[in-house]
């Protein structure tokens, strides 16, 4: 409620936030999904090579993703938007690829993280140490880009903040 209050807050109420709201939350359900997913492969199946390793795990899920993905990016039509932003920019196809790799290389290097700590600790802290992420990221990218924080965003804030620690206490 926190994180969906501080990113949402000022989008307004047209279609466009309202479909940008949905796949936060859907990003958020499948997020959990994989962890609980992850978990359950872990109890279940605990001498299977990919439970014993978080590097092999992630490669399979991964793996399992990228159809899910594919399909996703060719019916939304996203690489003839690629194709069309390589062919209209003034920059170089190079660096514009480099730029796509290395987000790509940041973000898989995030996921397998992700998933080292999945290794280590409950599916609730994992869950926990997620929305801790996000409230370091809006605040970290808002004060970088001099973004102004509704009050709506910085009670989101707050929030999902007391949260986090309402949870480390109750760890105690």
């Amino acid at each position: 409620v926190g994180i969906a209050t501080a990113t949402g807050a000022d989008g307004g109420a047209d279609s466009v936030f309202s479909a940008a709201t949905l796949v936060v939350l859907a990003s958020n359900v499948c997020f959990s999904l994989r962890a609980v997913f992850v978990k359950r492969l872990k109890r279940w199946h605990p001498n299977c090579t990919a439970a014993r390793s978080a590097v092999v795990l992630f490669f399979h899920v991964s793996c399992m993703g990228l159809p899910c993905f594919a399909l996703a990016a060719l019916v939304r039509g996203d690489l003839s938007t690629v194709r069309t932003s390589l062919s209209t920019s003034t920059r170089p196809a190079t660096i514009f690829l480099a730029e796509l790799l290395a987000n790509g290389v940041a973000y898989s290097s995030y996921n397998l993280a992700s998933f080292m700590v999945l290794n280590r600790v409950s599916t609730t802290t994992h869950a926990v140490l997620n929305v801790f992420r996000r409230v370091v990221v809006i605040a970290l990218t808002s004060a970088y880009f001099a973004t102004p924080l509704s009050p709506a965003g910085v009670a989101g804030i707050a929030l999902a903040a007391a949260g986090v620690f309402a949870f480390a206490r109750s760890k105690e």
